[in-house]
């Protein structure tokens, strides 16, 4: 087994858990659909040079592999406008710990599209996992009624959850025929063209200065493509199984991070469901190793 893919991942989940404070912070102040298209523009120019050393990459890049980039890129512009969503409209550490569930997907997708190996202990860790987001998320007393859920974001993070889940799935399969950069940057592209081309009201008059807004909206930018880019790296030298887990546990640290920052108040069942889920992402990454 190889030390640096387990290295990179374990990066990426300082990363992604540390960026998704700043993002939640800039996504409550201007909202998801701005501080997506900041983050994205951000990305585009902070790992532009990046490109230069990938070129040679593109002669790979064919028509039907480009259309399965976008495809497949777009569910990752998806899952990250609707975390940001989740993170203004509810409480931060319990739709960051569903919406980090998506390693449990992506480890079932992955032994059952890419047959890689799955044992009982990972198996029950994933039941453990989506055993917490049944209690994190649901009121029982309130199953008969439309109101059963416990938070405005939930149905978000659960959409970014899905998407992550199916979108670090497929992604290994580009990255085996073009490399680990591309199918991730060129996605990068997708929701700033999205939003000039159907000319939503998305605040890209920003004053881009030195305020507390923009450091929260360029960390956030730097520290989750950085995470998106080591995570492709390890996914090019390991199985999607072992790498998802360990990056996919970056909850843990986000939701330590949401609760002194945010200082939200939890239910006992919520505690309860979030308690079950971060075990279980420990527990899947602990046997993936």
């Amino acid at each position: 087994m190889h030390f640096l893919p387990l290295l990179l991942a374990f990066t990426t989940f300082i990363l992604w858990g540390t960026g998704d404070i700043f993002g939640t912070l800039s996504s409550r102040k201007i909202g998801a659909m701005t501080t997506t298209y900041w983050v994205s523009i951000l990305g585009i120019f902070i790992f532009a040079p990046l490109a230069y050393f990938h070129k040679d990459e593109l002669l790979n890049i064919s028509f039907p592999i480009f259309i399965s980039i976008i495809l497949v890129g777009a569910l990752d512009v998806i899952g990250n406008y609707a975390f940001n969503k989740a993170s203004s409209l509810g409480k931060a550490s319990l739709n960051g710990t569903l919406a980090g569930s998506f390693a449990a997907i992506t480890t079932l997708l992955s032994v059952i599209f890419l047959h890689e190996s799955l044992t009982k202990y990972q198996a029950l860790a994933i039941i453990l996992i989506f055993a917490g987001i049944i209690f994190a998320t649901l009121k029982f007393s309130e199953l008969k009624n439309s109101e059963f859920l416990h938070d405005k974001g939930i149905k978000w993070a659960l959409v970014s959850m899905i998407c992550w889940g199916i979108f670090f799935t497929l992604i290994k399969l580009l990255i085996i025929k073009v490399g680990w950069f591309w199918p991730i940057y060129i996605p990068f592209f997708l929701f700033p063209i999205y939003h000039l081309s159907t000319m939503n009201k998305v605040k890209t008059k920003i004053e881009l200065r030195w305020s507390l807004l923009f450091i929260a909206i360029l960390l956030s930018a730097l520290m989750l493509r950085s995470g998106d880019m080591l995570y492709n790296i390890s996914l090019s030298q390991s199985q999607s199984s072992l790498t998802a887990p360990i990056a996919g546990s970056y909850p843990i640290l986000y939701s330590v991070l949401a609760f002194y920052v945010f200082k939200e108040k939890l239910s006992k069942q919520q505690i309860f469901g979030i308690s079950c889920t971060l075990l279980g992402i420990i527990a899947l990454s602990f046997f993936s190793v």
